[in-house]
């Protein structure tokens, strides 16, 4: 019996079946910038691994080089950002969490300033199968840096990021 059981489980391939296949997340931080609400779609899922994409809108507030830290009074002027990757979402420890690798951009837009900016993604997923809740917390590094000069301010990514999102 143990025999059996184990030629089984060695032949078949584990398929990760994701019920809800649409997320509805918002993005606190990261390369959407102050906060973002996202649209993820999951596809071509394979033997414990799924692909993933997302677009979202969000907004973030340009900092002026007077500023010394976040939590300091300075002048602030917002932009609109429109975020966006395709990552990896590969199956760790058990069925409901994932490690998530991928590449993304971000296009920030205010008054008469508009840059676009890639990064690289690394996040931890909390994806359970049996409730639509699920959570994603890590890491979004821009490859290169906001120019900022007189007439605009810096639009500053904080490389960390929580989503809290909603599978349907």
């Amino acid at each position: 019996m143990i025999v059996s059981t184990l030629g089984k489980s060695q032949t078949e391939q584990e398929i990760i079946e994701i019920p809800n296949e649409n997320n509805i997340y918002v993005d606190f931080s990261g390369a959407s910038g102050f906060a973002s609400i996202n649209y993820e779609r999951f596809f071509a899922q394979q033997e414990k691994s799924v692909w993933s994409a997302r677009l979202g809108v969000g907004f973030n507030t340009g900092l002026d080089s007077e500023l010394i830290s976040l939590f300091s009074q300075g002048n602030t002027e917002k932009a609109i950002t429109l975020p966006h990757n395709i990552a990896w979402n590969r199956q760790i420890f058990n069925p409901n969490h994932y490690i998530e690798l991928g590449m993304g951009g971000v296009f920030t837009s205010a008054n008469d300033f508009s840059e676009y900016r890639i990064f690289p993604l690394i996040n931890f997923r909390y994806l359970p199968r049996n409730h639509r809740f699920n959570i994603k917390i890590g890491f979004e590094i821009p490859l290169q840096k906001s120019v900022e000069t007189e007439n605009q301010p810096n639009y500053s990514i904080l490389p960390f990021h929580v989503g809290l999102g909603y599978r349907f």
